[in-house]
């Protein structure tokens, strides 16, 4: 991987912040916003359509995304957020009265409530598999409650709040085969550790462009398995998708979808943030996922050992799985409070409330988390001096 010194001059935003918000939207690398700024600056002399054409080359994001997942090309759909990507899957998907929905305690809010309103939509129910210690899902119990009636089985794959990682491998083993629909949320993963769709044997999976993959805002990518694709009818369709078919008076007789994942995208979009997010997966390309993950585990090592017996807050384990490091008030003292003060002196951080993922923090008792997160072009100055403005502020 390229020395610290490159990375960083690679990411203005480090001139200007100590950033540990990568599991909320990472600072930028040059080359994804020169790369968006360039389409930009052409689109505003020759027109978007026009611009759209020439750039036809740079538009590589399904090709490099299938290189880092392990999966074709044909296999990847380009979405403007992963919310949408993951809508745009499970809103497809119809249940009957009385089908389940598997999922976990971990799941993030907003994926609880598609899942909520689609079951709500279609009469299907919603069980939650129990837990291990750490919050992640409990394999034994897993197996005992998927059963014929389960057609989904939707799952975070790391903890948005916390270090969990879920065994989404092993659940892979456990769903191939049995008719069930498998939906992985690698929004908190992909980018900071490896991804392997093969691996995990998912039919469906979600990936954000703004967090650990350091891409523009309002990107998103949806992986749909290619012998999963046609028996899905997508809740959304337009030019993108497919084609409609006349009769000789000139009547619509059919409407012909795409074979492929990119039956679930929708022709407008913005073609500058699309090269962006091509630059992005090409910049994780070239470092190599495994020495991301291990600088990423460095720092988070690093940083959970120095706040291990923090005044006034607790770090949720387990502390060091994932990029994310999760803080919970010990004393009362108000999160939001804490993170400001750290803002105040240039360093970023984020919280989580409890409709992020209301299941864990329900459980936990807990209301609002201080996330940490580094990424590897954060220096050990920079985590030092995090650790320490937090012993600081912690004892005010």
């Amino acid at each position: 991987m390229k020395q610290i010194a490159q990375l960083r001059a690679d990411t203005p935003g480090a001139e200007n912040v100590k950033h540990f918000n990568n599991c909320g939207a990472a600072l930028m690398p040059r080359q994804v916003l020169d790369a968006q700024v360039e389409h930009l600056k052409l689109e505003s002399k020759i027109g978007a359509y026009e611009a759209a054409l020439m750039a036809k080359g740079k538009r590589t994001s399904y090709v490099t995304a299938s290189k880092l997942l392990g999966c074709e090309p044909d296999e990847i759909a380009f979405c403007d957020s992963a919310s949408r990507a993951w809508d745009a899957f499970a809103y497809s998907l119809r249940f009957d009265k009385g089908d389940e929905i598997l999922t976990s305690r971990v799941e993030f809010g907003a994926n609880l409530v598609s899942l909520g309103h689609i079951a709500k939509r279609d009469g299907a129910r919603i069980r939650i598999t129990k837990s291990r210690a750490d919050g992640t899902v409990d394999i034994d119990d897993f197996r005992k409650q998927l059963s014929d009636k389960t057609k989904l089985v939707a799952l975070t794959h790391a903890a948005a709040h916390y270090g969990g990682i879920n065994p989404v491998e092993a659940v892979g083993e456990i769903v191939a085969g049995t008719g069930a629909m498998y939906l992985v949320d690698a929004c908190q993963s992909f980018g900071q550790m490896p991804v392997d769709v093969s691996a995990i044997q998912c039919d469906a999976l979600t990936i954000t462009g703004r967090k650990w993959l350091r891409g523009p805002r309002g990107t998103g990518l949806l992986f749909v398995r290619s012998t999963t694709t046609q028996d899905i009818d997508p809740v959304l369709s337009d030019v993108a998708t497919g084609d409609v078919e006349l009769d000789e008076q000139g009547e619509i007789v059919d409407v012909k979808l795409r074979s492929d994942a990119r039956r679930f995208e929708l022709w407008e979009r913005s073609v500058a943030a699309e090269i962006g997010l091509g630059a992005a997966l090409q910049y994780l390309l070239d470092l190599g996922v495994e020495n991301v993950h291990a600088a990423v585990k460095e720092r988070v090592g690093r940083i959970a050992d120095k706040l291990s017996n923090l005044d006034g807050l607790k770090i949720i384990d387990p502390a060091s799985e994932s990029g994310v490091i999760g803080l919970r008030s010990a004393d009362g003292r108000p999160i939001p409070e804490i993170q400001q003060a750290l803002r105040s002196r240039g360093i970023n951080t984020s919280t989580m409330a409890d409709y992020d993922a209301p299941l864990d923090f329900s459980y936990r008792g807990i209301e609002t988390v201080l996330r940490i997160s580094p990424h590897y072009y954060n220096t050990f100055d920079e985590v030092d001096d995090l650790c320490e403005a937090l012993i600081d502020v912690t004892r005010r």
